[in-house]
Formats: C-alpha cells, structure tokens, sequence
C-alpha cells in the first residue's frame, strides 16, 4: 500500500488485509496527520476505537518526547 499524502482536507482509508488486522491510512499535514482506521466488524478480537485511542496516545508521548528534547537543545 503506498500513502499519498494530498494538501486537501479529504482523505483515503482502505481495509484491513488479513481477517484480524487493521486498514491505518495516513494523510500528513503541516500541523496535523488525518488518520483512517477500519478493522473487519466479524473478527471479535479488533477494535478500531481501541486502537484509535491507544494511536492517540503513542502519538502524543511522541510529541512530548520531542517538546522535551527541544526545550534540553535550547537550554
């Protein structure tokens, strides 16, 4: 799958490729990245809210990681 990012405000998700796995489609911004998360809903072990809320998460520890790094260069 390729990820083609696109300065417009639309975006482009596709599915899953296995039965208990998830489509994650990304679109980067300047300021933001629009996500497009889909699991089957026949497999009982995926979760696209669940996943969406622990990607929300990994990503800001990401982003503090990054703000703390920024302020220790600066100091």
């Amino acid at each position: 799958m390729f990820q083609i990012p696109t300065t417009s405000d639309s975006f482009m998700g596709y599915g899953p490729v296995v039965p208990d796995g998830y489509g994650c489609s990304y679109n980067p911004h300047p300021d933001s990245i629009v996500f497009c998360v889909s699991t089957f809903r026949s497999c009982e072990s995926t979760s696209s809210h669940r996943f969406v809320q622990q990607l929300g998460a990994n990503l800001n520890q990401v982003r503090q990681l990054l703000e703390q790094s920024q302020h220790a260069t600066v100091a």
